[in-house]
């Protein structure tokens, strides 16, 4: 579903204009060379470039998700821990109540 051009004259449609010259610069960029310059060399030299950062924001990802399950699980099993103890307690007294 495209967006709607917005009207002659105002400041949305040279804007809109601009953007429009801007895509066609950039694939008149990448006319007339290989198709492998476009998508192998790149993108190979964009993880040149970025991989560290790449990497480091990945690592960064993996331990924040290893923080939130290890946050998880001491929660699941403080829970797990104050329900079983609460409920063996209670259970006594309700025992000793019978008696």
């Amino acid at each position: 579903m495209g967006t709607a051009r917005p009207p002659q004259g105002t400041a949305a449609a040279l804007a809109w204009e601009r953007k429009d010259d801007k895509e066609e610069e950039t694939v008149k960029l990448f006319e007339g060379l290989p198709w492998w310059v476009k998508w192998v060399a790149v993108p190979v030299i964009a993880i040149v470039v970025f991989g560290g950062m790449i990497a480091s924001a990945i690592g960064f990802l993996f331990w924040l998700l290893f923080k939130v399950l290890v946050f998880v699980a001491l929660v699941g099993g403080l829970v797990y821990v104050v329900k079983k103890f609460t409920s063996s307690s209670s259970d006594s007294r309700d025992s000793r109540d019978k008696w």
